[in-house]
């Protein structure tokens, strides 16, 4: 499985090494949990971006909230 950095152009965006993990953490939850193929991961990172932009932090709920988008009820 590929990592959430791999999928992330930033946009310009500067993102610290902190919050970068935190993403990789839900992204990681989120691909793990529907074994998703590299179709998908491209999108769960993307999702996972814009709901940190919108200001959740927490790798758990971004997780949840990437996959109930698609309305999909995985294990994060």
């Amino acid at each position: 499985m590929s990592t959430f950095a791999s999928h992330f152009n930033g946009g310009g965006a500067a993102i610290s090494s902190e919050m970068l993990a935190l993403m990789d953490e839900a992204y990681r939850r989120a691909c793990n949990s529907i074994n998703a193929p590299l179709s998908v991961q491209k999108l769960i990172a993307e999702k996972i971006l814009e709901l940190t932009r919108g200001g959740e932090l927490d790798p758990h709920t971004l997780c949840r909230e990437t996959l109930a988008a698609w309305h999909i009820d995985g294990t994060c």
